[in-house]
């Protein structure tokens, strides 16, 4: 959507993918809003729905981004039906990506195909997995108001560090949860009925920069959901970086807590955070 790139930091870089029968980057990286403004005008529906393999050449051209902090949008029925890639293929994809995805839904109450139907949970579940999320809309000209608050809720998350207590590199897997004072332990995922709810996209390792935490080997593998909401995350760094959003009962920002609302916990044990 050309509001969510107006929105944003001039300084950051965006490119387009269009799909119907196969993906096609219409838009290579810019930071130009009317080059995607003037794509935009000629982008019209048509054909079969290869959504999945648009998700996975989004993901790819990620890799050539040149901040830390990465986000993908998409903008669909979610009703795939002509991909080459699975959908277990791309949800893998994704854990292992560090890349938050959020999804604008255009979803039509009386879906025809199987796929159609399908097509929110799709959304949902590959969103969710990446600490984004999923928003519904049923009329085309809601995308501006939409894509406005995914533009306020990427800047106005917080970002929590903690360097772990466990200090081996085993490649074993940890879980993290962020708990939000107070309050009970809440999960990532959205909807929540909770004093707070903490959305936390996959943790991922800063930059290698000077004045930052460098990376002690790999990066870590991106996390898996778990069924009580946590995720967890291979470590491979000195310090664990985590994207948060808190919402409150009613789904609005909550953007004046310091950094003594949140406890980190690392496989049940309180981390100390070093970043703020």
């Amino acid at each position: 959507s050309s509001t969510l790139v107006v929105k944003s930091s001039s300084s950051s870089g965006f490119f387009m993918i269009t799909f119907s029968e196969k993906p096609e980057l219409l838009e290579d990286f810019t930071t130009s809003v009317e080059d995607i403004q003037g794509k935009l005008v000629y982008t019209v529906p048509k054909g079969r729905t290869a959504l999945l393999d648009a998700i996975y050449l989004g993901v790819n051209k990620m890799r050539q981004a040149r901040h830390q902090k990465k986000a993908l949008l998409i903008i669909s029925d979610g009703g795939d039906n002509h991909s080459r890639y699975t959908e277990n293929e791309i949800k893998d994809q994704v854990k292992e990506a560090d890349v938050q995805i959020y999804a604008i839904g255009i979803f039509d109450s009386y879906a025809r195909t199987p796929e159609e139907q399908l097509g929110p949970s799709l959304l949902n579940e590959i969103t969710e997995v990446t600490g984004g999320r999923t928003f519904t809309i049923s009329n085309p000209n809601e995308l501006a108001d939409v894509a406005t608050k995914i533009g306020i809720e990427l800047r106005n998350q917080y970002v929590l560090g903690y360097r772990p207590k466990n200090p081996a590199h085993d490649g074993k897997w940890r879980k993290i949860k962020v708990k939000q004072q107070p309050g009970e332990v809440v999960s990532p995922q959205p909807g929540n009925q909770q004093p707070a709810n903490v959305q936390t996209p996959p943790a991922a390792p800063p930059p290698n920069q000077p004045g930052d935490s460098v990376r002690v080997q790999q990066a870590p593998r991106a996390p898996t959901r778990e069924q009580n909401g946590t995720f967890t995350f291979e470590s491979n760094v000195q310090e664990v970086i985590l994207h948060a959003t808190v919402v409150d009962e009613h789904q609005r920002l909550v953007n004046n807590l310091d950094r003594t609302a949140f406890t980190v916990y690392e496989d049940g044990r309180p981390q100390r955070l070093t970043s703020f």
